[in-house]
């Protein structure tokens, strides 16, 4: 092999190892940065609502209505913001909470709520924060039935500013 060709083999080597690399570190997936802060809006509609952020176990969570309102009945009740609606029952306080629809019987219909994986939703309202019990997905919901006809009649949004803290 001649010295020219011996050159364009090594630049080729050199060239394949820096395109895999590259590749790696591009497939490779990132850690969560601490202080991770997302701006996110959560659908009335769409029940659970993934944020794509994954949360470890004893990260605080902290969560803050920017704007938007929602309504769980669009036509017959006036929308209002993440406290859920002030004139709404609270399921727990009317019935066995195991009989309630609402992932969360304790808190007003209507309200913003969090969960992390399969855990117990927890209340946000319009602020709130709160340490992961356990390791999953964030997700954010109306407290409203998940059923897709208690679904079709919820109309609006609301936009929060999601914070993320390692302890």
């Amino acid at each position: 092999m001649n010295h020219l060709a011996q050159r364009k083999a090594a630049i080729t080597v050199i060239l394949v190892l820096i395109a895999g690399t590259l590749a790696c570190k591009v497939t490779t997936p990132a850690s969560q940065p601490a202080g991770l802060i997302v701006q996110f809006t959560v659908q009335a509609n769409q029940g659970w609502n993934g944020t794509g952020i994954r949360v470890e176990t004893g990260d605080l969570v902290e969560i803050q209505r920017q704007s938007g309102v929602w309504t769980y009945w669009a036509g017959q009740i006036s929308p209002f913001d993440a406290e859920g609606n002030p004139q709404a029952y609270i399921c727990a306080t009317e019935q066995e909470a195991s009989q309630c629809v609402e992932p969360l019987p304790e808190a007003n219909k209507g309200a913003l709520i969090a969960r992390v994986g399969d855990a117990t939703p927890v209340y946000i309202g319009n602020h709130s924060a709160f340490r992961a019990a356990t390791t999953g997905a964030l997700e954010l919901s109306m407290n409203d039935s998940s059923l897709a006809i208690d679904l079709a009649d919820n109309e609006g949004f609301i936009a929060v500013e999601i914070t993320v803290s390692t302890p």
